[in-house]
This record gives C-alpha cells, sequence and structure tokens, in this order.
C-alpha cells in the first residue's frame, strides 16, 4: 500500500527522484506499523485462547485454570506447558485468519495516515518544536503530504467496507473520523486530543478479539457474545491510561512551541507541572489496573502450600516490577518539574526583596529547566517498551 501510494504521488514532488522514497518513509514513520498490528494480533489471541478454554475444548487449557491441577512442582510445570501450549495453538489459529490479517492492516494504516495528516496540520508547530521534520524542513511540500495521507485513508476506507462484523467497521470508520479531526479540531480541546489518541489505540486489542470472533462465526456474523471483548477489556483500560499518560508527558515537551502557536494543550492551560503530575496518575492508574489483574490470577492459581503457593507469588511481583517500570520515568519528570517551581518561587521572593535576579539563581533555573526538559524526553523514550509489555501482560492474565 505504502509504496504505490507513494509512486503515484512521485509527480507532484520538488525533490529530487533520490530523495523523494526516503523523505516520505520518514514522514509516515512507518515503525508505527508494527505496534498497531501486534494489539491486533495480541488481541485476537487473547480472545481466541479465552474461548477455547472456556469452551474446554482443549484438556491441557483446563488443566491450567483448574486450581486443583497444582498439587506439585511437577504439575505446576505441566499446567504452565499447557498454558503455553494454548497460547501458541490459539496464535497459529490466528495467523490463518484473513479477517485478523484485514483488521490489522488497517489498523496500520490509519496509524500512518494518522502521523502524516497531522504534520501536515502541524507545521506552523513543528517549525518551533521539531524544525528537522521533513514537512518544516522542506523535504516533502504540503500538497504532497496531504496526497499522500488522504491516499492512505481513502484506501483503508474502502478496504474496510468488507471486515466483519458491523462493529469492526465503526471501530475502523470513528478510528479514521478521529484522528483526521485530531489535529484541526481535538488538539484544541486539551483533554480531548489525549482521550482521543488514547481511544483509538486501545481500541487495537478489541479489534482483534471481534476480528477473530467474526472469522470464527462466519461472514455474516455479529457481536452476540461479550467474551471475546471481556478477554480484551483489562487490556484496553490499561493501554487507554499509559498512552494517556505518555500523550501529556508529550504535549509537556510540546508546550512551547504550543502556546507560541495558540494551541491550548494541557501544559498551556495548567503549566508544565501540573500535567506532568496528571501523566504519572495516569501510569499509576495503569499500573493498579495490571497488579490487581496479577493479584486475581495468583489468587486463582494459590491453592495449598509448598512450591506451588511459592510460584503463584512470581505473577504479581513481577507485575509490581513492570508497574514500576511504567510509572516511574512519569514520576521521576514530575518530580523535576516540582523541584524547578520550587526554584521559580524562591527566585520571585528573592527579586522581590532585593529586586535583582543573581547570576547564580538564574544559572540554577536555567539548569533546572533542562533538567525537566530531559526528564520528559527520557520518559518518552523510555516508556514504550514498559508499556506495551504491560499490555501484553494484561492480554495473558486477562
Amino acid at each position: 500500500m505504502l509504496p504505490l501510494a507513494g509512486a503515484c504521488l512521485a509527480p507532484s514532488l520538488s525533490l529530487p527522484a533520490s530523495t523523494q522514497p526516503n523523505s516520505y518513509f520518514v514522514l509516515s514513520r512507518p515503525w508505527n506499523f508494527f505496534p498497531s498490528i501486534a494489539m491486533v494480533f495480541a488481541g485476537a489471541v487473547a480472545a481466541t485462547a479465552r474461548t477455547t478454554a472456556a469452551a474446554g475444548v482443549s484438556v491441557s487449557s483446563s488443566a491450567a485454570l483448574s486450581p486443583s491441577s497444582f498439587p506439585s512442582a511437577s504439575a505446576s510445570a505441566s499446567a504452565s506447558a499447557s498454558a503455553l501450549s494454548l497460547v501458541l495453538t490459539s496464535l497459529s489459529l490466528v495467523l490463518t485468519r484473513a479477517r485478523v490479517w484485514h483488521a490489522a492492516l488497517s489498523s496500520a494504516a490509519i496509524a500512518l495516515g494518522s502521523v502524516v495528516v497531522n504534520d501536515y496540520f502541524d507545521v506552523p508547530n513543528d517549525r518551533i518544536n521539531a524544525p528537522s521534520k521533513p514537512l518544516p524542513s522542506g523535504q516533502v511540500t504540503v500538497d504532497g503530504a496531504l496526497l499522500f495521507g488522504g491516499a492512505l485513508y481513502l484506501s483503508t476506507l474502502v478496504a474496510a467496507a468488507w471486515l466483519e462484523p458491523r462493529e469492526l467497521r465503526l471501530m475502523v470508520a470513528c478510528s479514521a473520523a478521529v484522528t483526521l479531526a485530531y489535529t484541526p479540531v481535538l488538539k484544541k480541546i486539551a483533554l480531548a486530543k489525549t482521550a482521543a489518541v488514547a481511544g483509538v489505540i486501545a481500541l487495537s486489542p478489541a479489534a482483534g478479539a471481534l476480528a477473530v470472533s467474526a472469522a470464527a462465526a462466519g461472514p455474516s456474523s455479529s457481536l452476540t457474545a461479550a467474551s471475546p471483548l471481556a478477554a480484551v477489556a483489562p487490556a484496553c483500560w490499561l493501554a487507554f491510561f499509559a498512552v494517556s499518560g505518555r500523550e501529556l508527558l508529550m504535549d509537556a515537551a510540546d508546550a512551547r512551541g504550543d502556546g507560541a502557536a495558540g494551541v491550548a494543550t494541557l501544559p498551556v492551560l495548567i503549566g508544565r507541572g501540573a500535567t506532568l503530575r496528571l501523566a504519572a496518575g495516569c501510569e499509576v492508574l495503569a499500573a493498579a489496573l495490571l497488579c490487581s489483574r496479577a493479584a486475581a490470577s495468583a489468587a486463582v492459581a494459590f491453592s495449598g502450600s509448598g512450591r506451588r503457593g511459592a510460584f503463584s507469588l512470581v505473577i504479581p511481583a513481577a507485575a509490581v516490577a513492570l508497574g514500576a517500570a511504567l510509572v516511574a520515568p512519569a514520576a521521576r519528570a514530575a518530580r523535576e518539574a516540582a523541584r524547578l517551581g520550587r526554584l521559580r518561587k524562591e527566585e520571585e521572593r528573592r527579586r522581590d526583596s532585593a529586586s535583582s535576579t543573581s547570576p547564580v539563581a538564574a544559572a540554577a533555573l536555567a539548569e533546572a529547566e533542562a533538567a525537566v526538559s530531559a526528564a520528559i524526553s527520557r520518559a518518552v523514550n523510555t516508556m514504550m517498551r514498559p508499556m506495551g509489555l504491560a499490555i501484553v501482560a494484561a492480554l495473558v492474565l486477562g
């Protein structure tokens, strides 16, 4: 899809032919393609495993879910192998489902198209926040970017007409509409932009669950059972909170450019410090959800004593460690912002009494400002891995 769209747009570009593919490659940021596909397939695998286990298709999966099946270390190992076998069997089934591939590619195409269209509308801001991007730097023309993004959206919506069930078609259409409206409309509404991005991403596992349920039920199926969505609901909520926190961190990083462009993001309205505390709170909610799912799973597995009881404690311990990795970067950025706020208040009191700013105080403020920016940048860059692992863990525990 992407090479064909790029080839169709080639006549409208003003760059040399040798630089065109690379410029459009950077513009679309195709690395966003893979997380979208992975989340759809993860949701499909979770729903398939849940349905298979609930229907009692696999004897080994029933053993894995039954507390009485863990009387010893050897039985525990057998149940773990059975659970792994169930996941691998579900994955092999999902990979053969054309409807799941259809949904995954639709999700990925929306992700790529939304990046291009967002950059098209965001050129004034990017001239301040990210002048090296293809559009503000002139590597890609504005008209070329609009045609490229439009081609991605149009091809996605046409292909989505054959998606089943109808709830999945509606989900893709709404996601396309929300991402199209993101920069020109939703980005100007403080929390609406955060909820829009987080909601679209969080629906990816649900799209996989719906696609695999339709593939199993037949071509004219509709959503008649809650079990496929129930299997992925905790992961969807976790993704919503985790992505919301990361979006707030990204808004905090772009606060200077957004303020200059008149975009009323949350950091512009309430300040970076309050926004970073809210971002940390979102990550705490995501971590709490993961830990609660892990605790529930451990409680089901925990019966008796000995090696099996000790083994079941690994689940919540791993969830706590993963949750801490999710929360720590945002908490560190919020702590640096609080330190900067204290320094500013001290400087204001000193200026009111002395009517001047000391060079030492000015240097301390500049150092604290740089520390906040660095902490935000680190948080944005390091949160993706624990976030992905947390979503996968929630799908496994769901």
